[in-house]
């Protein structure tokens, strides 16, 4: 089992759909995000989506904060 954590996506669903496949992730692995998902990249709510198929952990970030 292991841990991931991601920061700062910045609502770049593309570029966190690449990283996570080759994240090659296991049954049991865990996703945890550092905060700054949304904001500024063309896809938050695409972000968001991949994170929640995963049942990624985060917390907020300054730019959650502005949403």
């Amino acid at each position: 089992m292991s841990s991931w954590i991601l920061g700062d996506v910045h609502g770049c669903s593309d570029e966190l759909a690449e990283l996570i496949e080759r994240l090659a992730l296991a049954p049991g692995d865990r996703v945890y995000s550092c905060g700054d998902l949304f904001h500024r990249g063309p896809d938050p709510v695409g972000v968001m989506e991949q994170l929640a198929a995963l049942d990624a952990r985060w917390v907020l970030g300054n730019h959650e904060r502005t949403v």
